[in-house]
């Protein structure tokens, strides 16, 4: 499964929030495909731009759980048993971005 390429951001007004992407292909064509639209309709407004937010950093985040995956594999692990000493806040904290990074990938 693979995610839309490019930086993605948060525009709109009082009522609603597109996350879009800036996406720049081969060609430099730069182009903005939105990614969600958020409302307010049921949540203040707080909130409601808090979760589009949230939204938007959802590639930096999924970036930050495979790093934190891929170093603690690397450092920790052989042959995907555990083979040093790391701390259990450590491990529940892998276990926890491992989870995650299943979710949103839907593997």
């Amino acid at each position: 499964m693979s995610i839309t390429k490019g930086q993605w951001y948060v525009s709109g007004g009082d009522k609603y929030a597109t996350i879009q992407s800036r996406n720049m292909d081969e060609k430099i064509v730069v182009t903005y495909p939105t990614i969600a639209t958020v409302n307010s309709t049921f949540i203040d407004f707080e909130e409601f731009r808090a979760n589009a937010k949230l939204i938007a950093s959802a590639p930096e985040l999924l970036k930050a759980c495979q790093s934190l995956i891929n170093d603690f594999e690397t450092d920790y692990m052989l042959d995907g048993e555990i083979v040093d000493n790391p701390s259990n806040l450590l491990i529940v904290n892998y276990q926890i971005a491992k989870e995650a990074v299943k979710s949103a990938l839907g593997s």
